[in-house]
């Protein structure tokens, strides 16, 4: 494996933050800055740096215990290349690439980090930014050669107008990660984020359309159908959650929407489930692994597990089905194999026991047309 350092940008004065001292805001249980540092080694990446600057003694505790190399910018006040700058210069000789990030973005997710390093050991010797939505995030990923020329660079716009100059020769990566575009310059931008951690583990819409087209490149029918079991489930958790449920929407609909990620393969459902644990999804793994065969939970509240199963059932490519026909043509096609056909009626007696649990919550036939 190639050597691959982090470098986190800790040396600014956080001026439009107009009092708190960013690398130590909390974002969840710990700082911005020691969240970035488990963020990195997390991802594999063991040598990490720390650029500070302004106010680096009441830094440099914390990252002693997190046994994070201190380097100290003592021209932090010409701006962000001047960190830049000092941390490249810190490199080791065997540093093959560096990750840049600044302290004020903290939800990058751990699978942009192994997207960008893994695409670097495989011989990929070029300038590579994490993309979402077209759009280039953070950390870019520099192989170390440029290093020089970065620590020479007098020129505009910073490290952004050196890597300008490169341009051609970048590759973009997609990911499936929002935060990385997410920084915290204002305390608005502090509550933004703060908000958006406690929902970490559970994609939005949008980066699971991101992981299904950009990095799993799924064909348009399986997304398709993953969107019309989506608003099939999403308008029966409303209706149960009116009725006194307490279903989790965005994880409802973050599974709907994923639940066949992996359709192509054997035993899909197993295999999209270890994809999206390997995602940092595990919630919505422990569902997407139910969507096939699931033993209803006798006596105790609809699960999100157990909903997004029965809708799936209800989904025939984008089409509404009744259970009856849902099921009636998998056994005309199997029927013939008593294996498989006593599969399917497991299957169809587990939806019609979940489409029994939603009436006893108060969601009837008659208010509801979609239940079986």
């Amino acid at each position: 494996m190639k050597k691959i350092t982090a470098i986190i940008l800790s040396g600014g004065k956080s001026s439009r933050m107009k009092g708190p001292f960013k690398p130590l805001m909390p974002v969840g249980s710990v700082s911005a800055l020691e969240r970035s540092v488990r963020m990195f080694r997390s991802a594999g990446v063991d040598d990490i740096r720390c650029v500070t600057g302004h106010k680096h003694h009441d830094l440099s505790g914390l990252l002693r215990d997190l046994k994070v190399k201190e380097v100290i910018n003592t021209r932090h006040e010409e701006g962000m290349l001047s960190s830049i700058q000092a941390g490249v210069a810190d490199l080791d000789a065997d540093c093959s690439a560096f990750l840049v990030l600044p302290v004020d973005i903290p939800l990058v997710r751990t699978t942009t980090v192994r997207r960008l390093c893994a695409a670097w050991n495989e011989g990929d010797p070029t300038i590579s930014y994490p993309t979402f939505r077209g759009e280039r995030g953070h950390p870019p990923l520099i192989p170390a050669c440029h290093g020089p020329g970065i620590i020479a660079w007098q020129g505009e716009k910073g490290l952004q107008g050196f890597l300008a100059r490169l341009d051609k020769t970048a590759k973009e990566l997609p990911v499936a990660d929002a935060h990385m575009l997410m920084d915290m310059d204002t305390m608005e931008d502090y509550h933004r984020i703060t908000s958006l951690h406690g929902r970490y583990h559970i994609p939005t819409a949008e980066e699971c359309q991101a992981l299904m087209t950009k990095v799993c490149h799924v064909n348009a029918a399986i997304i398709a159908h993953g969107e019309a079991v989506a608003e099939r489930a999403l308008t029966m958790a409303d209706a149960i959650n009116d009725a006194g449920g307490n279903l989790d929407l965005a994880l409802v609909e973050a599974a709907a929407r994923l639940h066949d990620i992996a359709r192509t393969q054997k035993d899909h459902a197993s295999v999209g489930a270890q994809f999206l644990r390997d995602q940092e999804f595990p919630a919505v793994a422990d569902i997407v692994a139910l969507h096939m065969d699931i033993s209803p939970r006798i006596g105790k509240c609809l699960s999100e597990a157990e909903l997004i199963f029965l809708a799936d059932k209800q989904v025939a490519g984008t089409r509404p089905v009744t259970l009856a026909q849902r099921f009636e043509v998998g056994l005309k096609k199997y029927g013939a194999d008593p294996e498989v056909a006593a599969a399917i009626r497991t299957r169809y007696r587990a939806a019609l026991a979940i489409e029994a649990k939603i009436k006893r919550a108060g969601v009837t036939m008659d208010d509801q047309a979609f239940v079986g």
